[in-house]
């Protein structure tokens, strides 16, 4: 496959998949990260079933398994995902807090020799959310990792206006970054798209950023182990998710900001001083607030990152029968 191709999702079968995964041997795994997502997770858990069901005259499923992490939810995020179906993991205090280590803890949870990853905010879902993404790592074994091209429907609100995008984030800081310094990555249309799939042999070998910065943090490692031609793009069409305020936003850009800094330290393209591949990088982020009697006055924020180490290979566990061994894929 063209890795700056983006294939449509109208180009495969489902059965056709689910008959493939079977000859080759292959388990597949759905994670969803979530915290206080108790308005959208059920309804995500459910479209995604539908890739749990064999497929008709046959035993074959093209998913065999789904679980959703509890980040620490307050609301009924958990009820919500297991009434719709899913196995519950919660992120423990040893995780520590974060998007990624969700998403550690969801492949250490889960036995897949793929692993789909799918955010759990996602509105007017499907299953293609998951076999999309999935798709190509069956049909082509040179191909590592799997982004999904959605388009991003940006919601009416205070201060965002309607229409369709790529993101603030992706469109303002990441795809500059890419274009600047990985131009081979430059064609990546949603680099932080929270959902894309990997096989598990090359998941367990990265070490997962434990906040924000997990998606450009694969992505990167990926191309720098496996060559930009190991990662494919599949449209999904168009995605609404919920959007963060602009602090929050950004706090996110400085954080991915340092991930693409320790990178580049990684490739011996130091951007500004870092204290180790794995170590803790903290960025003060200066921002102007205004105070109840009018008086503008600067205030910092301080923005951390933090590595988690690669998975083991024995930690994997789940429903599934055990797996011996690498993956059957690699």
């Amino acid at each position: 496959m063209n890795g700056r191709a983006v294939l449509q999702r109208d180009a495969f079968d489902v059965g056709a998949l689910a008959r493939r995964k079977a000859e080759l041997g292959l388990t597949t795994s759905v994670v969803i990260p979530a915290r206080d997502e108790g308005q959208d997770v059920g309804a995500v858990v459910t479209a995604l079933h539908a890739a749990m069901a064999p497929m008709e005259g046959t035993d074959i499923a093209l998913v065999d398994e789904l679980v959703v992490v509890d980040g620490g939810s307050r609301d009924d995020t958990v009820a919500q995902a297991e009434r719709a179906g899913a196995r519950v993991v919660h992120q423990t205090a040893d995780d520590g807090p974060g998007k990624g280590a969700a998403l550690r803890r969801g492949v250490a949870a889960t036995i897949g020799d793929l692993v789909a990853f799918v955010d759990a905010d996602v509105r007017d879902p499907d299953a293609w959310l998951a076999v999309g993404t999935l798709a190509p790592l069956l049909l082509d074994d040179s191909v590592r990792l799997v982004k999904s091209a959605a388009q991003r429907a940006w919601q009416d609100g205070a201060g965002q206006g309607g229409g369709l995008g790529g993101g603030r984030v992706t469109e303002l800081t990441v795809r500059p970054l890419l274009a600047l310094l990985w131009p081979e990555l430059a064609h990546v249309a949603q680099p932080l798209a929270g959902e894309y799939a990997a096989d598990r042999a090359l998941l367990e070998a990265l070490p997962f950023e434990r906040g924000y910065g997990v998606e450009i943090g694969i992505l990167l490692d990926t191309a720098r182990r496996c060559g930009a031609d190991a990662i494919a793009q599949v449209d999904l069409g168009v995605r609404a998710h919920e959007h963060q305020p602009l602090d929050a936003l950004g706090r996110m850009a400085a954080e991915l900001v340092l991930v693409v800094a320790d990178r580049l330290a990684q490739e011996g393209r130091a951007l500004s001083a870092t204290d180790g591949a794995l170590g803790l990088t903290t960025l003060l982020l200066p921002q102007s607030v205004r105070g109840e009697d009018g008086t503008l006055t600067t205030e910092e924020r301080t923005v951390r990152r933090e590595a988690l180490a690669p998975l083991a290979p024995d930690v994997s566990g789940g429903p599934l029968p055990a797996r011996h061994g690498p993956s059957r894929r690699r």
